[in-house]
């Protein structure tokens, strides 16, 4: 589940597609069409990126962990 927005307004349910990617279909207008999340997975195991498409047109779908 990708949650987004003040207090996890809204939410995609997201589903494994390949390796570190999944798709989601966020548009209610267009259900048909998915829309990719990708994770940057490191040597530990834990998600260090993760790319939303819908959200990057402007390429400020990626967020990044800063810290723990």
């Amino acid at each position: 589940m990708l949650k987004l927005g003040p207090a996890g307004a809204r939410s995609y349910s997201l589903t494994h597609f390949n390796g570190d990617l999944f798709v989601t279909y966020p548009d209610a207008e267009m259900p048909d069409r998915p829309a990719g999340v990708s994770f940057v997975v490191g040597p530990d195991g834990r998600a260090s990126a993760v790319t939303i498409e819908f959200l990057d047109d402007n390429h400020l779908g990626t967020l990044r962990r800063l810290g723990d």
